[in-house]
């Protein structure tokens, strides 16, 4: 038995020392891991922000000056009266507003300190109507479907063969403006649900409308190339729809600032945003600067009819305390269907 002999209380303590600096380089080796991991999940969800914010932006700056058909060799009818609240230019489809400019609408005071405003004028591609038939001297224009527009909706038409543009405002039917309100019960069947929307739309002058005439190449201010003549069935009808893009504090947490389109919150933890404006000023389809929009808004030598390419700039934030806070993404695009003339 003596032969038999236990751990010395020294033995002990060094073992248990050994053991602990194995425990605490094990332990900082998942604390990095871990650190590591979250700075890598953050950084994903800046990416996934900024492509969300970036392809909405996208998305819509690609239908610019996109009226149907290939715009470079139609003729545009414009009926609708250059002074009326209702003039919509198709060359005009574009501005833009920076934050510290005197000029910004009021409706824009509540963007971020740094960012930018961007409007574009687009035909709505996801409701397009097919021309049934069109009957100039009624000024009617048939559907082979039902539409919920009502009065005082802006339309675009476009010939089938692509060699007209009619633009115009909906002078009648009086229609309803949502489903709710454009489906009453059948008073003989409680189950059966019957649809009062329109399938036509009435162009008659008034409205906004200075002739009913929807072919030709004219404005308001001269009607003398305005044609009275139908557009082919098969044709495409849109409506106009008006589309802006700014970043202010989110609805839900005011600390957060968040991307915009129309007033509908599209994405949080966008902090900025930023556009500079490719100016083609000598026709030859390049770029020839890039400006801001307050250096257009102040230029009497560019306008925004001129734009033909748009570099975006989004700064996105994690707000979550870790290395990293916060990142820039870019981008830029080609206008392709920009320009009519």
């Amino acid at each position: 038995m003596r032969n038999h002999k236990g751990f010395s209380i020294v033995e002990l303590m060094i073992a248990m020392l050994l053991g602990l600096l194995l425990m605490g380089g094990v332990i900082q080796v998942l604390t990095g891991s871990q650190g590591s991991y979250n700075e890598l999940v953050q950084q994903a969800r800046m990416q996934e922000t900024a492509k969300i914010a970036l392809d909405y932006i996208v998305r819509d700056l690609r239908n610019v000056g996109y009226f149907g058909c290939n715009g470079s060799a139609m003729q545009v009818a414009n009926s609708i009266d250059n002074t009326s609240s209702y003039y919509f230019d198709i060359n005009d489809v574009l501005e833009g507003w920076d934050e510290d400019e005197t000029g910004i609408p009021t409706k824009y005071s509540g963007i971020v300190e740094d960012s930018s405003v961007l409007e574009m004028r687009l035909i709505d591609i996801s409701n397009a109507l097919t021309v049934k038939d069109h009957n100039p001297d009624s000024a009617r224009i048939s559907f082979n479907g039902p539409h919920p527009y009502p009065s005082g909706t802006v339309w675009t038409v476009v010939d089938r063969d692509c060699s007209n543009i009619g633009i115009f405002v909906q002078s009648g039917p009086t229609n309803c403006v949502t489903k709710a309100q454009c489906t009453a019960m059948d008073p003989d069947d409680d189950d059966k649900a019957v649809s009062a929307w329109a399938e036509h739309v009435v162009h008659n002058t008034g409205l906004g409308n200075c002739t009913n005439h929807l072919k030709g190449n004219f404005d308001c201010t001269n009607e003398s190339a305005s044609i009275e003549k139908a557009y082919s069935p098969g044709s495409s009808v849109f409506t106009m729809e008006e589309v802006a893009y700014w970043i202010e504090p989110s609805g839900t947490d005011a600390t957060i600032n968040a991307l915009h389109r129309d007033g509908q919150e599209i994405i949080n933890g966008v902090d900025g945003l930023r556009f500079r404006y490719g100016v083609d000023d000598d026709g030859d389809g390049f770029p020839d600067v890039f400006l801001s929009a307050s250096a257009i808004n102040a230029s009497a030598s560019y306008e925004f009819s001129e734009v033909i390419s748009i570099s975006i700039e989004v700064d996105v934030s994690t707000y979550e305390n870790t290395a990293i806070q916060s990142q820039t993404f870019s981008t830029s695009v080609r206008l392709r269907n920009r320009g009519l003339s």
